[in-house]
C-alpha cells in the first residue's frame, strides 16, 4: 500500500461511490482504527468521520480516499471552487452578525432561505 495523505479535521476528502461517481465530504472527526489482514499483520488506519448525530456516525476509511491528483477529483474540485467562495462569504456574514443573532437563529434563517429556493436539508 502506498503512502496516504494524513488528513485533518476540516479537510475535504474524495471517494468513489459504488457506481463509479466521485463524492466528497468534510472530515469532522478522526478515529484511529486497525484490522488484522489475511497474513496476521495489524494494519492501522484512520476512520474519517463525515457525519455524526447523537451516538451514530459514518465515514470513510483513510485508505479508501481518492488522491487529489486523480483527474476526476481535479474536475470536481474545479466545480466546488465556486461553492467554497460562496461558503467564505456566508462565513463572513455569520461572523459579522453573531453579536446580533444567535448561531441557531442564523442557521434556521439559512435553512428557511434554502427551502424558499427549493432546497431542503435537515438542520
Amino acid at each position: 500500500m502506498g503512502r496516504r495523505k494524513k488528513y485533518k479535521v476540516g479537510d475535504r476528502i474524495f471517494f468513489e461511490y459504488y457506481d463509479g461517481t466521485v463524492g466528497t465530504k468534510t472530515v469532522i472527526d478522526i478515529k484511529p482504527k486497525s484490522y488484522v489482514d489475511d497474513n496476521g499483520r495489524t494494519i492501522n488506519y484512520d476512520m474519517l468521520i463525515t457525519w455524526k448525530s447523537g451516538n451514530c456516525s459514518s465515514g470513510t476509511e483513510g485508505y479508501n480516499t481518492l488522491p487529489y491528483s486523480d483527474p476526476r477529483v481535479k474536475a470536481l474540485m474545479k466545480e466546488l471552487k465556486k461553492q467554497d467562495e460562496c461558503a467564505d462569504k456566508i462565513r463572513e456574514f455569520v461572523n459579522a452578525n453573531t453579536d446580533i443573532y444567535s448561531i441557531e437563529t442564523i442557521a434556521a434563517a439559512l435553512g428557511q432561505v434554502a427551502i424558499e429556493y427549493g432546497y431542503e436539508w435537515d438542520l
